[in-house]
């Protein structure tokens, strides 16, 4: 793209964000003036709708885990060729992630991300595979590094990715910090 024309986006993309929602869709007709600017701006309004990681950039929510899941322990764990699955990390929405030991190529500790079973749509599929290819682009010291996807012996996607040993990023945004102490600390930890 142009950097005149990806000027324009850009701009078009921020003037769009900061309109109520109802508003967005007749200011983009109104503005963008062809179809390819029209998609662009859409795409990336798409991509920075708040939520969009918990939300998938408006794709549905998955239902919620059931009591089961929630209660499912290591033994009950995705059975996924290459890896030993050793206690349950997380869950949400959409899955469950594992702490396994990978058994080839290497032998190292990975944090194991699987769908959980009876939500396999092919929205839930998508959003999976949007964060996995997101995870899987970036680099950065403060990120954890996508190892190996595919599926379990059961036919569920997953992926490996680094094991990153410590505190739930959840518990960090439940201390109350003062604003400036805030913004030093995301700022080192974003740098």
């Amino acid at each position: 793209m142009a950097g005149d024309r990806w000027a324009r986006v850009e701009a078009l993309f921020h003037e769009a964000r900061e309109l109520p929602a109802a508003e967005v869709e007749a200011f983009l007709e109104r503005q963008c003036g062809d179809a390819e600017t029209l998609a662009e701006v859409r795409s990336l309004l798409g991509h920075r709708a708040p939520g969009f990681l918990r939300s998938g950039g408006g794709l549905p929510e998955p239902p919620p885990p059931s009591v089961e899941e929630r209660d499912r322990s290591p033994s009950d764990a995705p059975r996924v060729d290459g890896y030993e699955v050793l206690a349950t990390l997380g869950e949400g929405g959409m899955g469950a992630v594992y702490l396994a030991e990978q058994l080839a190529p290497a032998r190292r500790r990975v944090a194991l991300k699987v769908i959980r079973t009876g939500i396999e749509s092919r929205e839930v599929i998508a959003r999976f595979e949007v964060e996995r290819q997101a995870l899987a682009l970036m680099s950065h010291r403060h990120i954890a590094q996508i190892y190996d996807a595919g599926t379990t012996r059961d036919g569920r996607p997953y992926f490996a990715m680094e094991h990153v040993p410590g505190v739930p990023i959840t518990a960090l945004c439940d201390e109350p910090l003062p604003a400036a102490s805030s913004i030093r600390g995301c700022h080192g930890r974003c740098s």
